[in-house]
């Protein structure tokens, strides 16, 4: 950190205050909702709307406003306090519900519908960003129902709350599930120490539950061990069996009230891709040339697994099971590879690899991280929570210096705390009065707990997750849009959302990044080049079966989802569902039936019918690296130029014209292929 940043660390006028009680988020709820409901009788009272008194305030009340429902629903992921997260939840449902029934009233409609009449008929001058603001208002108005009979639109709003009841039931049966599965100690002896050293114990046995366990199927050497914490596993967060078929019945009956075919089709609408047919075209095409890599790579693991058993002195077996995967694609990898994936853990424990990662983003996109000393307690939703202050244009640019986003860091375990890494936005930012008000938004992981010997560390794919993560917080800092709806990640297209992020991705598996972000906790030694060369080949190992259950999960999603007619409805089993797609694809058994969808947790929030949108952005994103950053990933040129192309822009311009600029071409898949080793 440079000197001249030091005296901003001081000032802390501008921080949001996290000081909430539960009785508080509920009243600060209910003042959501009524002012809400008087922002829409003062539109709905307009008789002659123009841009001076509809539009420009409509705007501003959405920029100022962005933050009410993200701080107070924030709380249910990161608090320790199980009132505090029950009131967020419960804040969470009272907001949304309320919203939906003010996004359906015609006399607000009405007047926004008439200044966009009015605008275009007379041809009234309005800046691009502005126009796109209100023609999505207005269409915002069809999509949550207008028009319907007062009957409907009772029924709808219905729908709506029920189906966030049932997504935040799902969510909590994954968060709070205690799971778990007792193995005696000498049973699980070859697992590396840096995993039991963590693991506790009772009665002489580890008590595996959590990541823990997924980390014991990677490496115990007795397949009935792997077998019994596998089908454990199975059996985690059971109650989502009946929540997913609620909500798979709660949306087909909200789409059909709409007058969409199907809930895919009512999603799809908005994204890239539009329709459910083209993302299935894409899924089908990319499982077609995926499936014959997958099973090569399955063939050679079946060959592998039979010559350990042999070597154990036990019988060859005809398949391979689900809970082989991880073991014996370890095997391979170590086959290829002479990692000690333990020890290169230790080259990225959590605060360090984190620090490390945001100075690589200094470099390629001209920022800088300040981080704010001993923050009063108030600006902290707990003691573990650090504040860092990005600024931008520090080299070159106009303004200069300039603050443009709060960040924050909640690195540590903990219970009641969500447990996978990702970006929460609190606050997206704006322009008013040509002076950028910057955004606010908090990055969240919980990696292993430290020990008395070592910190907090980061397994290999922790750091590209959390590289991804800090990548989402990169995008909301670096858009330009003037509103705060265009602005970063939740400005664009859900089919775009997370390709900024996903193209940040690959420079974790570039040995000169890699390089620059590890460090050991004792030593500060970075991983050798020999070793970062050798994670670069591990990329390809497995890679066709880790793909074809994305794409199963993918297909899964969009199955439920376009399900169009009432006699499919009825018949709609997601477990029988799940595992037919599985036999389809040649997933791998696991000697039974498979429930592992009770903890895919996207099925359940605002991914459902979008996963597929994991694998599209996969697509676009290589096809960016390719073309800019391949050669140099930390090209300080080809980093301003995607910055200022895409970044800026946010989502105030059609995703597919902006990819067009930056590459000079339609963007296209083959990069993908290629990165897959599946070109045709």
């Amino acid at each position: 950190m440079i000197d001249s940043f030091k005296e901003l660390s001081l000032d802390q006028t501008n921080f949001i205050e996290w000081s909430h009680t539960p009785e508080r988020i509920l009243e600060e709820a209910s003042l959501i909702v009524q002012r809400n409901k008087e922002f829409n009788d003062y539109i709905a009272a307009i008789t002659k709307p123009t841009i001076a008194n509809t539009l420009e305030p409509s705007i501003k009340y959405h920029n100022e406003h962005n933050i009410d429902n993200n701080q107070l629903g924030f709380y249910k992921y990161v608090s320790p306090d199980k009132d505090l997260r029950e009131a967020s939840s419960k804040a969470d449902r009272l907001i949304k519900s309320a919203a939906a029934e003010q996004a359906t009233r015609a006399d607000v409609f009405k007047v926004y519908d008439e200044l966009l009449r009015q605008i275009k008929e007379k041809d009234i001058p309005l800046d691009a960003e502005s126009q796109k603001f209100l023609e999505q208002k207005v269409r915002s108005f069809h999509r949550n129902g207008l028009g319907l009979s007062d009957e409907k639109s009772q029924r709808l709003k219905e729908l709506k709350d029920e189906i966030v009841e049932s997504s935040q039931k799902f969510v909590k049966n994954i968060t709070e599930d205690s799971t778990s599965v007792s193995i005696n100690k000498a049973s699980i002896a070859d697992v590396p120490r840096f995993i039991t050293e963590r693991l506790p114990v009772e009665d002489e046995k580890y008590v595996l539950k959590g990541p823990a366990s997924y980390q014991v199927l990677r490496y115990a050497n007795d397949q009935e061990i792997r077998k019994q914490v596998f089908l454990a596993l199975n059996e985690k967060s059971s109650g989502n069996v009946l929540e997913l078929s609620k909500l798979v019945r709660l949306r087909y009956e909200l789409a059909k009230l709409l007058g969409y075919k199907s809930y895919s089709d009512y999603i799809l609408e908005e994204n890239i891709t539009k329709t459910t047919e083209n993302a299935l075209g894409f899924l089908e095409e990319l499982k077609r040339k995926i499936s014959p890599i997958a099973q090569k790579e399955y063939n050679a693991l079946l060959e592998l697994k039979n010559e350990d058993l042999v070597t154990k002195g036990m019988e060859p077996q005809s398949e391979v099971f689900e809970w082989d995967i991880e073991y014996y694609g370890r095997k391979l990898d170590e086959r290829e590879n002479t990692i000690d994936y333990s020890k290169v853990t230790e080259h990225f424990p959590v605060e360090k690899t984190v620090k490390n990662m945001m100075r690589i983003y200094e470099q390629i996109f001209d920022m800088k991280f300040i981080e704010i000393k001993e923050p009063k307690e108030k600006f902290l939703w707990h003691e573990d929570v650090r504040i860092f202050l990005a600024y931008t244009n520090i080299k070159q640019g106009h303004p200069s210096n300039e603050l443009c986003g709060t960040l924050y860091l909640d690195l540590a375990s903990r219970p009641g705390k969500y447990t996978a890494p990702a970006m929460f936005p609190i606050k997206d930012g704006y322009y008013e009065e040509n002076r950028l008000v910057p955004s606010y938004c908090a990055l969240v992981i919980s990696g292993s707990a430290p020990t008395e010997s070592k910190p907090a560390l980061l397994r290999h794919s922790q750091v590209t997750r959390t590289f991804h993560e800090l990548g989402h917080c990169i995008h909301l800092f670096l858009s330009r849009a003037k509103h705060a709806k265009f602005q970063g990640p939740s400005g664009v297209p859900r089919d775009f959302v997370e390709c900024p992020s996903q193209l940040l991705e690959f420079w974790t598996w570039s040995p000169r990044v890699l390089q620059s972000l590890s460090g050991h906790y004792e030593t500060n030694l970075p991983l050798t080049e020999e070793i970062t060369a050798q994670l670069e080949r591990s990329k390809s190992v497995n890679c066709g079966n880790i793909y074809l259950k994305r794409i199963h999960n993918a297909l899964f999603d969009l199955k439920i989802h376009s399900i169009s007619e009432k006699s499919e409805l009825d018949a709609f089993d997601p477990v029988a569902t799940w595992n037919e797609l599985r036999y389809d694809l040649g997933i791998p058994s696991s000697e039974g039936v498979n429930k592992s969808f009770t903890t895919f947790g996207q099925l359940s929030d605002h991914y459902a019918s979008s996963y597929y949108t994991y694998l599209y952005g996969l697509s676009l994103a290589a096809d960016i690296f390719y073309s800019k950053f391949k050669e140099d990933p930390l090209s300080v040129e080809a980093g301003l130029e995607y910055r200022q192309i895409v970044l800026s822009r946010g989502g105030t311009l059609d995703i597919e014209d902006i990819l067009e600029e930056l590459l000079g071409r339609p963007p296209n898949s083959e990069a993908f292929e290629r990165d897959l080793s599946i070109s045709t």
